[in-house]
Parts: C-alpha cells; sequence; structure tokens
C-alpha cells in the first residue's frame, strides 16, 4: 500500500498521472510512427508525379506497393533518424513551424545520393513529412490549452459571483 502511495505522489508531483503519462506516450509513438512510416510512399508518389510530367505510366496498385517496398529498402533508416530527430530534438527546441519544417526539408535532401533529383525528391518528402509531424506536434498541446482556458474562466466566474 505503501508503495503505491508513494508512486502516487511522486505521479502527481511531477504533474502527470498514469493516464497523461500513456497519453503523452501514445503521442509522441504515433508522430515517430508517421515519421517512419510516410516518406517511402510520399517519395514513390513525388517520383511518379515528376515522371508523368513528360510520358504518363499506367501504374497499378501492386505495382505502386512494389515501388514503396522498395523503397523502404533505400530510406527506411533515414526515415527512424529522421523522425526521432524531429520528435526529440527539433519540436521541443524550435518554436517556428516554418523553421522546423526547413530542417526537415533539409534532413530529407541529405538522407538520398547526390543528384539532383533525388536531393530535390528528398527535400521534398522532408518538408511534407516533417510538416506532418510538426502539425502534430503542435496540436498536442491544443486540448490541454483549451482546458485551461476553460478552466481560468470558469475560476473568473466563480470569483465575480463571490464577490
Amino acid at each position: 500500500m505503501r508503495n503505491s502511495r508513494q508512486a502516487h505522489q511522486a505521479s502527481t508531483a511531477t504533474g502527470l498521472t498514469g493516464r497523461k503519462q500513456r497519453s503523452k506516450a501514445r503521442g509522441r509513438l504515433m508522430r515517430i510512427a508517421v515519421g517512419v512510416i510516410l516518406p517511402a510512399p510520399v517519395g514513390v508518389l513525388l517520383i511518379l508525379l515528376v515522371t508523368s510530367a513528360s510520358s504518363m505510366p499506367e501504374i497499378a496498385a501492386s505495382e505502386f506497393l512494389e515501388l514503396t517496398a522498395y523503397a523502404y529498402l533505400f530510406v527506411g533508416i533515414q526515415s527512424i533518424v529522421m523522425s526521432l530527430l524531429m520528435e526529440l530534438w527539433i519540436n521541443p527546441q524550435v518554436d517556428s513551424n516554418g523553421f522546423a519544417v526547413a530542417v526537415a526539408a533539409v534532413l530529407g535532401a541529405i538522407s538520398l545520393p547526390s543528384n539532383v533529383e533525388a536531393v530535390s525528391v528528398g527535400a521534398g518528402v522532408g518538408a511534407l513529412v516533417g510538416g506532418v509531424m510538426r502539425w502534430m506536434w503542435s496540436r498536442r498541446d491544443r486540448g490541454r490549452t483549451e482546458k485551461a482556458l476553460l478552466r481560468g474562466a470558469a475560476d473568473e466566474n466563480t470569483k465575480r459571483s463571490d464577490a
């Protein structure tokens, strides 16, 4: 009994209860998963859009999936590294959304071989995936902020009614 009481006091001292800690960890895991999963299919789509400008190839869904699986061989590790950097270092430290997306674009550009087409696709994928991860990061505080504002307004109303 005493250990559970100490654990509860420790968790409330940090301001996070078990449910909030699980929610925070779930959100972080979701953002990292998005950063790992999205780059290959987004890159394949960008390449298909660029190549279809000159000739319109007919790509079946099975061929798209095959190209995406092949793309994971080339960008799988880079995707993991980029999503971890974005989640653990860049998003917590950078206040500007534009700067965070620009850093993600640079990370995407340097993750591929150094020919112009690959670098431009990498930068585009980095910007798109980094933008999605940054959007998810910025939404993580929205519920808490709205609740705090509502709680503050309720406190103001009770103070006014008491006076």
